[in-house]
């Protein structure tokens, strides 16, 4: 469901009579205050929605119509209380065309807000192209503002022909994390806890994987940790040269597989 408000069109029209069978044009410029759509309980809210571009058409109703737009939205927002997201300042651009002309004019998309519980919260920018009548590709960065030395790129495809199908690449590039920042990003849903005056740091990098077909969504993470360091000054415990890999099959309920091992250089019980 959806509602309009405030809407205003601009239009003007050209007819090219030089052509056979009289094409005409229709050049156009239309914008959209107080856009809402909602599913569920998930919700999208655009103050400003902006499109521009042509129409051709011919009388004759067996001619295909040609058209090529421009759309632009700013200071968007989404809500989904089930999925625990939410977006704010959203702003892109993004060249479209039906039937696709196969010109790849990039587009552009920024959202400086994302909050994942209310926890977790990142920011996000980059590329929107189209790449089929209902096909889109999109790439760019991510940072995460309780980690800004961590940062994430991704590529992702987007399918609307047969309803949702989408397909995201997540790289996480190597970075250094240590113990409280392992205390800010514990949760309910990452218990990291109980570390106390323990010292530790590691090196980070991971790739991810985000699947959407049918109505059904499948994550998948690898991790690996390198040069891992701890020292527990209470227990008298140090461990150097700490590595492992850890796979994780799904990140919605956050679940590892079985069989992974940790190595580690240097042991000490009694520093």
């Amino acid at each position: 469901k959806g509602s309009f408000a405030g809407t205003t069109v601009k239009a003007g029209i050209r007819w090219d009579g030089s052509v056979s069978g009289q094409k005409g044009w229709c050049e156009y410029h239309t914008e959209i205050s107080g856009l809402s759509a909602g599913l569920g309980n998930d919700r999208l809210d655009l103050p400003m929605l902006a499109a521009s571009g042509k129409v051709g058409f011919s009388p004759d109703a067996s001619v295909k119509i040609d058209a090529a737009m421009v759309l632009e939205g700013e200071k968007g927002s989404f809500n989904s209380a089930d999925r625990g997201v939410s977006m704010s300042g959203i702003e892109f651009r993004l060249p479209l065309s039906y039937p696709f002309m196969d010109k790849e004019r990039a587009g552009t998309y920024r959202i400086p807000e994302i909050s994942v519980r209310d926890r977790y919260r990142f920011d996000a920018q980059g590329t929107l192209v189209q790449t089929g009548d209902w096909q889109i590709e999109t790439g760019g960065q991510a940072g995460f503002k309780s980690l800004p030395q961590m940062k994430t790129a991704y590529q992702a495809r987007i399918n609307l022909e047969n309803g949702l199908a989408a397909d995201a690449d997540v790289k996480i590039r190597p970075f250094v994390i240590t113990g409280p920042d392992i205390s800010r990003l514990s949760g309910p849903e990452l218990p990291l806890t109980g570390l106390g005056t323990a010292d530790i740091s590691a090196r980070v990098s991971a790739d991810a994987r985000v699947r959407i077909s049918d109505g059904q969504t499948e994550t998948g993470l690898v991790a690996r940790i390198e040069d891992g360091q701890i020292f527990l000054p209470e227990n008298k415990f140090t461990a150097k040269g700490v590595r492992t890999t850890v796979r994780m099959a799904d990140l919605i309920d956050i679940r590892s597989l079985p069989g992974q091992t940790l190595t580690a250089d240097f042991i000490d019980l009694n520093t």
